[in-house]
């Protein structure tokens, strides 16, 4: 993390990335000396349940890349369905599910191979139709706090559903007292999630520009 003009910026020089969360007294000497300082980055301004000042952010370019509900289900409240056909992926199953999910999602900073370098830190399902892999869910674990799902794929929303089930199962099963979905608007991931019981908690949007 480092300041520039007053403003936290997380800087990961290995990925070539820039995060800019929830600041909003930005002008275009802050995006100079972005510029300056960091060339060819790519630059990711996020806000959580704020407005985002769209004015700047359009005068640099920047395109919207995410609009989501955040939304979370409690260990204490009941779900309010069960998971059919889904099976969790281990270092056996590992490379079909890598296949599908880099097919799935080619553009996700989690790719398989980060994925892979250690699967203890995720909880990962998935539908399978006639022996073959169809969709997943993919499950961050390693914050105490909340498991995060990041990724459903699913050809319809009944197995959304069971997905999404499956992997709260497993949350709480870890000891996890809540599990945190940002669901795109107006997906079935979003219908699927609030059939689970997942209540709507918050929003975010994210902006993406290059240096």
């Amino acid at each position: 993390m480092t300041k520039i003009l007053g403003i936290d910026v997380l800087v990961d020089e290995a990925e070539k990335y820039l995060q800019i969360n929830d600041s909003f007294d930005m002008d275009i000497s802050f995006w100079e000396q972005l510029q300056s300082r960091y060339a060819g980055y790519d630059v990711a301004f996020c806000y959580h349940n704020s407005a985002p000042p769209v004015e700047f952010l359009s005068s640099i370019g920047a395109a919207i890349v995410d609009d989501s509900i955040e939304m979370r289900l409690s260990k204490d409240e009941p779900l309010t369905a069960i998971a059919h056909d889904i099976h969790p992926i281990d270092e056996s199953s590992f490379g079909e599910f890598a296949a599908l999910h880099d097919r799935r999602n080619p553009d996700m900073y989690w790719t398989s191979g980060r994925v892979g370098e250690d699967l203890s830190r995720w909880g990962i399902f998935a539908g399978v139709t006639c022996g073959v892999m169809t969709g997943y869910v993919m499950m961050a674990m390693w914050d105490p706090a909340q498991a995060e799902i990041f990724c459903v794929e699913a050809d319809n929303a009944e197995r959304g559903l069971s997905l999404i089930i499956a992997a709260a199962q497993h949350a709480f099963l870890a000891g996890k007292p809540q599990v945190l979905y940002m669901a795109d608007k107006g997906t079935m991931q979003r219908a699927a999630a609030t059939s689970a019981g997942f209540r709507d908690t918050g929003y975010y949007q994210g902006f993406m520009v290059k240096t």
